[in-house]
């Protein structure tokens, strides 16, 4: 349920015989519209109780006193394949406030909230008539609990924080505030969310080393709640948690404690052109494959990470199939790439990653068969002959030395055609 207000008043008015107007009298007042059932609906018998308790001295809504206004009746609209009504009805205050304290009786929207979990939203911003602006920070939404959460933080610590006379609330998918008495806050900027994200697990081992990654385009990095942070509830990274910088910017973050840690880095309108994680000291250790990167994404590389001796799945490059243009994985401990990473993405004639040009795979662990597997996959599942003679793949230094055999020869010599260097 909600009200929205309209403004009227009391006039009275003279016109002479030349039709020359002059006020004699006016009193301003406020209408307000009340919806009974919101996006719901309410049964007949609520809809009876609201009518009767209308009916009593004394009718409050959030603490203020209201009457039905002068022949108001109940706006009631049915369907017939649906057995809950929706409504609506003028009231007015119990006491005029003729002097003028006015305020927005509506919830104002400050973000919506995807319906699929984690999600981060952006900044959002409300100002009032006076020029005071409130701001809110970005924040994950791990699961439904941290919806009321934060919810609890904003109406127990933020409220109270700027003396604000109003609530914090979910109305249905919205984060919302409706103003106090004698308030006017107004959405300025409405905050975006995301649902993009590349997740990895970082394990720290020197806590005076910083994690480092590199990005182009916007990007907000989020850190799940741990004893490194700020409590459950705020998990922005402070100082490094808004990047509106579409250039390529590298940022640091330094850890209390050592350990794995759950990093996520978000991205917003599809705008990360550029993710990379440079010499680390063996930081980070796995990447979620369930996780989504942007499908702008044109460079993705790992330098001097510690994948251990696995077979790294790069599924979560799916987004970006059409624009990637270099993939590093270097001196990071892999065996191998795992099955699929180009292969699960063909479709009919289509065929993904035809900008992919430059990729290095060198110094890790890959053997003869992980060397021809990947080979193979990328003569087979991809668009390579759009390189047209240039571009580079790189799979020198492995340990063991790996030659190629009988089952990439095909292959190697296709590849070797069309691109300006071929390395093993």
């Amino acid at each position: 349920n909600w009200m929205t207000m309209e403004p009227a008043s009391d006039d009275v008015v003279f016109s002479d015989q030349d039709d020359n107007v002059r006020r004699l009298y006016g009193n301003p007042y406020r209408v307000f519209k009340l919806n009974i059932g919101g996006n719901y609906g309410v049964p007949e018998w609520m809809l009876d109780k609201i009518n009767r308790a209308f009916c009593t001295d004394t009718f409050l809504i959030n603490e203020k006193r209201y009457v039905k206004n002068d022949g108001a009746k109940f706006d009631v609209t049915r369907y017939n394949t649906f057995p809950l009504l929706f409504s609506e009805i003028e009231l007015r205050e119990y006491y005029n406030d003729a002097a003028g304290a006015f305020f927005n009786t509506a919830p104002v929207t400050l973000f919506t909230r995807p319906g699929t979990y984690p999600y981060v939203n952006t900044e959002w911003r409300m100002r009032d008539k006076n020029g005071n602006e409130i701001f809110g920070g970005v924040f994950e939404y791990i699961d439904a609990s941290y919806d009321t959460g934060y919810l609890t933080y904003f109406n127990n610590v933020v409220v109270p924080q700027h003396d604000l006379q109003g609530l914090f609330s979910w109305v249905d998918d919205n984060f919302t505030y409706t103003n106090g008495e004698d308030e006017s806050f107004i959405v300025v900027t409405k905050a975006s969310v995301s649902t993009t994200y590349l997740e990895a697990t970082v394990n720290i081992t020197d806590t005076t080393a910083p994690f480092q990654y590199t990005q182009g385009g916007t990007g907000f990095h989020i850190l799940v709640p741990d004893s490194d942070h700020l409590p459950p509830g705020i998990v922005t990274e402070p100082g490094n948690n808004s990047l509106g910088n579409p250039l390529t910017v590298t940022q640091l973050y330094i850890y209390n404690t050592t350990g794995n840690k759950v990093w996520r880095l978000y991205t917003f309108g599809n705008s990360m052109t550029v993710l990379q994680f440079p010499q680390q000291s063996n930081k980070v250790t796995a990447i979620d494959p369930a996780t989504k990167v942007s499908s702008k994404l044109r460079k993705f590389g790992c330098f001097f990470q510690n994948f251990g001796a696995v077979s790294l799945d790069l599924s979560f490059l799916a987004p970006a199939k059409d624009e990637l243009r270099e993939l590093a994985i270097n001196s990071s401990n892999i065996t191998g790439i795992t099955a699929g990473w180009a292969s699960a993405l063909v479709s009919g004639s289509y065929k993904p990653f035809k900008l992919l040009r430059y990729v290095y795979l060198n110094y890790n662990s890959l053997n003869n068969a992980a060397e021809d597997a990947f080979f193979n996959e990328f003569y087979g599942s991809t668009n390579y002959a759009y390189n047209g003679g240039w571009g580079q793949i790189n799979m020198v230094g492995q340990s063991p030395a790996a030659a190629p055999t009988a089952a990439s020869t095909t292959a190697r010599n296709a590849l070797t055609a069309l691109f300006y260097s071929l390395t093993w």
